[in-house]
């Protein structure tokens, strides 16, 4: 849908995800000027900044994410401040991602979470004075790392990879694509470890969805309907066997837990087929 700058995209855009239901998305990466748009200074990037989403909020309407950067190769000093506040009263219900309070960007992009990617990890000051750098380290929420924390903040993550070999179209896509088990793989290791997934596609010169990409998609979500859709513990007894010392599991025990490094020794018994566990989909009863 190139315009060269005429038109109105958001506005011709967000129609086309209402049918599905998809809501709309804005990633807007600080510091990035249009010539002449406040070029050389801060102060005037982050008024143009401001104006800008400020404008695309209001043609949008309801927004549930927006991404904001600090572009490494700029090194002018963006008043990200303003830009919350202003989300905040515009769109209350939006979720502000990477350079933000909400949800943190996992620290690769290839789509794979830690081990242990924890929600809750602490901040070296106050929430209001922290500026929300990329976390890269490989232990974000420890308990070794909670020890005498100033603050405890709900940061989740969220990885991004692309489901082509760039996040923009181009004509080698199509021989570059992403095999369906590389998806399969990405969504075990990042969803699989606690993390968000945003899984980039790039339309092409039509301003369209490639069909090549479109298949792929429909078959990565009929692998995760097909995989998660059936509860193989629904009426089963859940025996489990090399458990750790000391550490307990079963129905009301507050506040006690069960693990495991070794899903493989852990069966089934009931109704449905035994065997090796390969996947387990917590969530609350």
């Amino acid at each position: 849908m190139r315009r060269w700058g005429a038109g109105d995209p958001p506005r011709r855009v967000q129609p086309f995800g209402r049918p599905c239901g998809a809501p709309c998305g804005l990633d807007a990466a600080g510091g990035i000027c249009e010539e002449g748009a406040g070029r050389g200074s801060a102060r005037n990037d982050t008024r143009w900044q401001t104006g800008k989403l400020n404008l695309i909020f209001l043609l949008f309407g309801p927004t549930f994410g927006v991404h904001l950067t600090q572009p490494s190769r700029l090194k002018q000093a963006y008043d990200f401040p303003s830009y919350y506040r202003l989300v905040r009263e515009l769109q209350p219900n939006a979720v502000i991602v990477s350079k933000g309070p909400d949800v943190r960007w996992v620290g690769n992009e290839a789509g794979i979470a830690r081990e242990s990617e924890w929600s809750v990890i602490p901040l070296p000051t106050t929430v209001e004075d922290y500026d929300w750098p990329d976390l890269c380290a490989p232990d974000l929420g420890s308990r070794e790392r909670l020890k005498g924390a100033k603050t405890l903040h709900w940061y989740p993550a969220v990885c991004d990879v692309s489901v082509g070999p760039d996040w923009f179209w181009d004509p080698r896509w199509d021989r570059e694509l992403k095999s369906l088990d590389q998806p399969k793989r990405i969504y075990e290791f990042s969803v699989g470890r606690n993390a968000g997934l945003l899984l980039n596609i790039g339309p092409d010169s039509r301003g369209l969805i490639p069909d090549s990409e479109v298949r792929r998609l429909k078959d990565f979500g009929d692998w995760i309907r097909t995989s998660f859709s059936t509860n193989l513990l629904a009426g089963v007894e859940l025996k489990l066997h090399a458990t750790h010392s000391g550490n307990q599991c079963g129905r009301g025990l507050r506040g006690a837990i069960w693990q495991s490094s070794d899903l493989e020794h852990h069966r089934a018994s009931g109704r449905h087929r035994q065997g090796p566990v390969r996947r387990a989909l917590y969530g609350r009863g």
